[in-house]
């Protein structure tokens, strides 16, 4: 009876084994429907369109690069438009951000990024070594430079209206030109006619090629010509604002234009959440890597630790004024031919003076 029954359990051991084998084996052999993969989000396609210039694009983007890496959800891309206004894409394509000239208080809501457009003093570490705190000190360093044979210019300004108009600040002002003017013709005249420190005819493109090629210590030059000194000339560039008038002190202001970044149209949830997260960055974020992405200063305060160069672009733009576009157009307009006559010593200074006077008569309206 014992040994049948043992006979008996191992049979039925391996009968239970076998049938336990066969229903794993069943189990993961038959076929079974697949879990469902687990849903994913849609990336977020955000577009930003920027007034600036064509080859503004990828600096654009290597300074919103930090926000990208930051969102990985968010697909960003860039493209110019001269005409980037506010909501020129339509709601179609999502929020569209657009960096575009701010209009000062007329346009709020947009995030203030650099301003543009605004004139510096460029000069030559190798010629001179410190920046000159006066008009008086320029002429004294070119005109030393010039009479030893070491350059054939002390200073070049390119005789285009928008570079001679900080010159001419109080065309800006509610008054129209005045006393400042006057004195403003009269050192322009007492650099060329004078110390004969200035060539005569010399354009934006000469002025940066005379600069470069090391041929005057001084240079009044557009922010929008830095990128090319500072490939050319590296460390021996110097920046600083353009000194007061000598004998008035009244300051030297630039018109400037102040680009800001706005958030177009509407969209869906997730890409305008997207787009105001941009520009927190953008406001939070990017200052301190504009000089070093776009080679434009910060509009907010500079920490002391900045560089030589963001400081003294950072008070040339403390000292620039943003005025409205037909303004700087209706003050250039009139300077042009009174600036044509004097260049060529048909009129003097007082006479150019008193001829931009009369050309604006009234008040300059906003």
């Amino acid at each position: 009876m014992n040994m049948g029954w043992r006979k008996n359990r191992w049979a039925y051991a391996a009968v239970g084994g076998f049938v336990v084998v066969a229903a794993a084996l069943g189990y993961w052999l038959s076929p079974r429907t697949p879990t469902p993969p687990a849903p994913t989000m849609s990336p977020v396609e955000l577009s930003i369109v920027q007034s600036v210039g064509a080859d503004f694009n990828g600096p654009l983007e290597e300074l919103l690069r930090p926000f990208v890496e930051q969102h990985p959800e968010v697909r960003l891309s860039v493209r110019y438009d001269a005409h980037a206004w506010e909501g020129s894409d339509g709601a179609t394509r999502g929020p569209h951000l657009a960096l575009r000239v701010s209009n000062g208080s007329a346009t709020p809501g947009g995030v203030p990024l650099f301003a543009s457009d605004y004139v510096v003093l460029a000069y030559n570490r190798e010629l001179v070594p410190e920046a000159p705190k006066t008009w008086r000190d320029i002429i004294a360093h070119g005109y030393t430079l010039k009479e030893k044979g070491t350059v054939p210019y002390g200073i070049v300004l390119a005789e285009e209206m928008h570079s001679l108009l900080p010159f001419f600040g109080d065309l800006f002002q509610a008054g129209g030109p005045g006393d400042t003017t006057r004195e403003a013709f009269a050192l322009l005249s007492d650099l060329r006619f004078k110390y004969g420190l200035t060539p005569g005819a010399c354009l934006s493109e000469c002025v940066v090629q005379v600069f470069k090629e090391g041929r005057a210590p001084f240079a009044v030059i557009g922010e929008w010509r830095l990128p090319e000194l500072r490939s050319a000339l590296g460390g021996k560039l110097g920046l600083t604002a353009i000194p007061a008038l000598p004998g008035s002190g009244a300051r030297v202001r630039s018109a400037q234009r102040v680009y800001a970044l706005f958030r177009a149209g509407e969209a869906p949830k997730r890409e305008l959440e997207a787009a105001d997260a941009l520009l927190r960055f953008v406001e939070k974020e990017s200052a301190s890597r504009l000089m070093a992405t776009l080679g434009k200063a910060a509009l907010q305060p500079v920490a002391a630790s900045a560089s030589a160069e963001e400081l003294a672009l950072a008070a040339a733009s403390v000292d620039a004024v943003e005025v409205p576009e037909a303004r700087v157009r209706a003050a250039e307009a009139a300077l042009a031919p009174i600036w044509e006559q004097f260049a060529t010593g048909r009129l003097s200074a007082e006479g150019a003076a008193r001829s931009l006077v009369a050309a604006v008569s009234t008040p300059v309206q906003n």
